[in-house]
């Protein structure tokens, strides 16, 4: 019998790719490198269902925990802290619940439902939380907490200003004395490019319920409840948009100990990488989460508007403050803001530098409004732990120092946008739009438009 050999094709090696073949090996062959590709191929079973980013299957889950009477075996224990969470954020100076009231509720007997029809069933509450029925002639007893949840989607139109309006019409109690709504709870990702939701309701980010979660899992949980929120735990933590703890301590560690691997694989080609497409795509998941992106994202193509915006702030930014960057987006980055970074990098004892820039970013038009934006970012993606709170840290600092010096100014209100502006772009509504007629006749000045400044706010991307 005539023996059948395996063929394998492996890429020649040549002098020109010989450090591309050596930064992969390098990688490849580093126990945290393969300690953090364990943990990207740990696959939730909310991923293999395909119901990770369905919001009904994330607030039932939710639904399930918060009911006192569910078979998770703790009680009413996760409902109280987590109302408990929500009074922390609560506004200073809304009239809802504080922790002294939601201390005097008899937890126990509270009613946990979802996809409940208000306002004519024209919405509908993700869930909702209220006191029992007074009486057998009423359906539902006065509400205490609202949770509108968010996976991937916006806020619709209208959608917590409506649901404001009616927590407004059915306070929890009231009397002559005081009167305290229920707590209204806006629970979606870190969305950097997202309004505010209506007050009173307070956002609550991933981070924050992932805190949530921890605590619930100390408890003494059923078998199944705790496999529930460890599978879920993992599809939450595997998010971009999410502070992961240890993973990110991983992604660092590889990046520290690997820093020259990464800087060749990144500054390398489209066509030099071509050669090792399929070692590439084995482990492409552990790669993005240290930055490596892989995959050269295709350009849009020129945009006459960003070109003409680009011209007119040339005139009004200094060459010795303001770096140039970006081709089809516009972004200037403040020097000085940038090798004062750079200095505190190289005096990092750590060694691991902190990629956080100052930055004025535009991007191409959308839905007829141009947006720019002065605000800080890391520059590279995934973002993580350490950058982030750095970021909000000198966002919050610059707000301060502007409200001071500048008490007109419109300062953002929303993840790390500093100041932000919309101008009005009639006929701008796709890439396909931006062309050099409809620019041409386009009357225009940088800050100067009739449309104010908005409170829809917008973060310099990743660069």
């Amino acid at each position: 019998m005539r023996q059948r050999r395996l063929h394998f094709e492996l890429p020649v090696t040549t002098e020109d790719d010989l450090d591309i073949r050596t930064a992969l090996s390098d990688l490849l062959v580093s126990p945290c490198f393969q300690d953090l590709e364990r943990d990207v191929r740990d696959v939730s079973v909310f991923r293999i269902l395909r119901i990770e980013t369905w919001e009904l299957s994330h607030a039932s889950l939710l639904a399930w925990l918060l009911d006192p009477r569910a078979s998770h075996g703790v009680g009413a224990a996760p409902l109280r802290r987590f109302l408990l969470m929500a009074t922390s954020l609560a506004n200073a100076g809304d009239d809802v619940l504080d922790a002294v009231d939601v201390d005097g509720l008899d937890l126990d007997s509270l009613v946990v439902e979802t996809e409940v029809p208000v306002l004519d069933g024209k919405r509908r509450f993700d869930v909702l939380v209220s006191l029992p029925p007074d009486d057998a002639e009423t359906s539902r007893g006065a509400p205490v907490l609202l949770v509108e949840y968010k996976v991937d989607a916006d806020e619709g139109p209208a959608q917590t200003s409506d649901y404001a309006a009616w927590a407004a019409r059915n306070p929890t109690f009231e009397s002559d004395a005081r009167t305290r709504l229920p707590l209204l709870l806006f629970l979606c990702p870190l969305r950097d490019d997202a309004p505010s939701p209506a007050k009173p309701f307070v956002h609550v980010d991933y981070d924050a319920y992932l805190n949530w979660i921890d605590v619930v899992l100390k408890m003494e949980v059923s078998t199944r409840a705790r496999m529930l929120l460890n599978e879920f735990r993992i599809s939450l933590v595997r998010r971009d948009d999410v502070m992961r703890g240890q993973f990110d301590e991983k992604c660092s560690e590889v990046r520290r100990l690997h820093q020259e691997a990464i800087g060749v694989l990144t500054g390398a080609s489209r066509q030099d990488l071509a050669a090792y497409s399929s070692v590439i795509g084995r482990h492409e998941g552990a790669f993005a989460a240290i930055g490596v992106s892989l995959r050269k994202q295709a350009s849009l193509g020129s945009s006459p508007l960003v070109e003409a915006m680009r011209s007119r702030l040339r005139v009004g930014l200094r060459p010795e403050l303001w770096r140039q960057k970006g081709r089809d987006e516009l972004e200037w980055v403040c020097q000085p803001v940038q090798i004062r970074v750079n200095e505190f990098a190289e005096a990092d004892p750590n060694g691991d530098p902190k990629f956080v820039y100052l930055a004025l970013w535009m991007p191409r038009p959308k839905k007829q409004v141009l947006r720019y934006v002065l605000g800080f970012s890391p520059c590279r993606w995934p973002i993580r732990a350490e950058e982030r709170i750095a970021c909000d840290a000198l966002t919050e600092s610059l707000r301060s120092w502007l409200r001071t010096i500048l008490p007109s100014v419109e300062t953002s209100t929303n993840a790390r946008a500093v100041v932000s502006m919309r101008l009005k772009m009639p006929g701008f509504n796709e890439p396909v739009d931006d062309t050099p007629e409809r620019v041409g006749s386009a009357h225009f000045t940088p800050g100067l438009n009739a449309i104010p400044p908005s409170r829809s706010e917008s973060d310099p991307p990743a660069s």
